[in-house]
């Protein structure tokens, strides 16, 4: 999986090497949607996250909706336990006129929103290998997110990301909190 999305990006990153950016248009004043895709570290882990936002001005502003997969592995209870959760995110992003560059050459943005999903423990097995029951069990969590988002662009429809996002799951039996942090390339599709 790792291995396809570096593909990806070295192959959108080639493409980017043959268009010229033309500087006196601002990316986002006649386009308004894109799709990105990142991978990254995840709490204790590794993850990918698939993203599209809908911007509303040339501010920088929009709304997002996301999916974010995480793989890691329980450590605290001595174990080995893999755990991974699946989450949509929705949420609205604002961005840093202050702290991004008036030539569209990059955008800070920071949001929040609420995030909904699956986290399975053990892959939904009740015992380990060895015998030993898991107390912790899968389900359905729920909460608050939050998030920076940096986009680099290197041309009017495709831009690198770098994005860190805190994401609080209230009912989570094996730990509330959970990051990301991760890179990848943005396309804008109209």
């Amino acid at each position: 999986m790792r291995k396809a999305i570096y593909i990806v990006i070295l192959l959108f990153s080639f493409i980017t090497y043959s268009q010229e950016k033309d500087k006196t248009e601002v990316y986002q004043k006649d386009k308004n949607h894109s799709i990105s895709i990142l991978s990254g570290y995840s709490t204790d882990g590794y993850g990918v996250l698939i993203e599209y936002h809908n911007y509303f001005n040339s501010n920088g502003n929009y709304f997002e909706l996301s999916a974010l997969a995480g793989f890691a592995e329980e450590q605290e209870s001595g174990f080995e336990i893999p755990v991974s959760y699946y989450t949509l995110n929705a949420g609205y992003f604002k961005g840093l006129k202050i702290l991004s560059n008036l030539d569209a050459d990059y955008t800070l943005s920071i949001g929040a929103g609420l995030s909904v999903g699956y986290e399975l423990v053990n892959e939904g097995n009740e015992t380990l290998a060895n015998g030993i029951k898991v107390n912790d069990e899968s389900k359905v969590v729920y909460g608050p997110f939050g998030g920076v988002n940096l986009d680099i662009y290197l041309s009017n429809s495709v831009s690198l990301v770098a994005k860190g996002g805190y994401y609080f799951h209230v009912n989570s039996d094996i730990g509330k909190s959970k990051i990301f942090a991760g890179v990848g390339i943005k396309y804008t599709i109209f």
